[in-house]
């Protein structure tokens, strides 16, 4: 209890998270969480959409490697590596 004549001081309240509001945003949301499903299906909605196709690259190989597939993993870090520097 406050003293009298003196206010409780409640506790800082952390600021609410927003959830992201793009494709690639949602991408590395879900890929955070470990669910890969929403990753992958979040940079699908994106596809053709999300003008860093360098995070992109490197999210589905992430992702890929995560899920074992060794070949689509390669696949996307080769594209990240052809990219322009």
């Amino acid at each position: 209890p406050a003293a009298p004549g003196h206010a409780a001081h409640a506790a800082p309240v952390p600021p609410a998270v927003a959830e992201p509001t793009t494709p690639l945003g949602a991408a590395f949301a879900a890929y955070e969480r470990g669910d890969l499903t929403a990753a992958t299906a979040a940079l699908a909605r994106g596809e053709g959409t999300i003008l860093n196709l360098d995070y992109v690259y490197y999210l589905r190989g992430s992702i890929a490697l995560l899920q074992g597939d060794a070949a689509a993993a390669r696949a996307a870090f080769a594209q990240l590596a052809a990219m322009p520097s």
